[in-house]
């Protein structure tokens, strides 16, 4: 049976006019998807409008397209940071603090439930800045993130 993962609320859903179900990873996660919106471009691209909460290697902007698989081959990288964070250990207050010092940083954020946020970073020197704010958080043992697309350049 198959398990779809929604965006409740996508940061560009104005600038979007698709939806879409890509495989989160077919090997770790078999049958789960996550619906994404997108715009669709006239070439039959796609150009995210959401940030991802569980697929890795797409970012906010990036332009690709879906492969008959259910996965994607990116065709334009954005250049944006998506940095996902887990906030299980966290209070309210605690994770209320992260999510409004990481919007002072410059970072759009979505939200998939109490405990899992997603952070869009435009560029590498705004993804460092934030995370160093979320490794004092991690060092507390509060939280714990991850970069989605790993390779940042300065």
């Amino acid at each position: 049976m198959s398990k779809f993962l929604v965006h409740p609320s996508s940061v560009w859903r104005d600038r979007s006019n698709y939806l879409l179900q890509l495989w989160v990873d077919a090997e770790a996660c078999p049958g789960e998807f996550e619906q994404v919106w997108t715009a669709r471009q006239e070439d039959g691209s796609h150009v995210l409008c959401c940030i991802p909460f569980f697929l890795y290697g797409l970012s906010l902007g990036d332009q690709f397209e879906k492969l008959p698989s259910g996965s994607f081959r990116i065709l334009s990288s954005s250049g944006r940071i998506t940095i996902r964070v887990w906030m299980a250990d966290a209070t309210p207050l605690e994770k209320a603090n992260l999510v409004k010092q990481c919007q002072e940083c410059g970072c759009l954020i979505e939200r998939s439930s109490e405990y899992l946020i997603a952070l869009d970073c435009e560029n590498a020197d705004r993804a460092n800045a934030v995370q160093i704010l979320l490794g004092k958080y991690a060092s507390e043992g509060k939280i714990q993130y991850e970069l989605a697309n790993p390779v940042i350049e300065s």
